[in-house]
């Protein structure tokens, strides 16, 4: 059953039984529209508190959390996906809006991307 399945239960987002959320996959990143910008203002908070505390880097209080771009969900668009850009990694902001769950935070989660630490090539260095 679709309640013992994990993935599901940390969303928390109530999917439908029997049904995978991210069956259909995703879109390519893209740059942000108005209306995306909208979107990750209404979770700003949310996401960045989950930064904080789930990443091991201090930020400034002032620090802003930018998202750089999205993907959603090929067939639920209004799932969404911002990249943002940190100094050491890149997260991704998953955001699966569900009308059922009224805490909005448990409509996001946090995946972290470790930036690779190497010395750049002469060639990196020309371009």
């Amino acid at each position: 059953m679709w309640e013992d399945d994990k993935i599901q239960l940390q969303s928390q987002c109530l999917p439908i039984p029997g049904r995978d959320l991210e069956s259909a996959g995703l879109t390519s990143f893209a740059d942000l529209t108005t209306e995306d910008r909208h979107i990750f203002n209404q979770y700003r908070e949310i996401i960045a508190k989950k930064i904080r505390e789930e990443t091991e880097w201090e930020f400034p209080d002032d620090f802003e959390f930018v998202p750089t771009s999205i993907a959603r969900q090929i067939e639920s668009h209004s799932n969404c996906y911002f990249r943002i850009d940190l100094p050491h990694a890149i997260v991704t902001a998953k955001i699966l809006p569900n009308p059922h769950v009224t805490d909005h935070s448990k409509h996001v989660s946090i995946h972290q991307e470790p930036l690779v630490s190497r010395e750049a090539s002469i060639t990196e260095l020309i371009l």
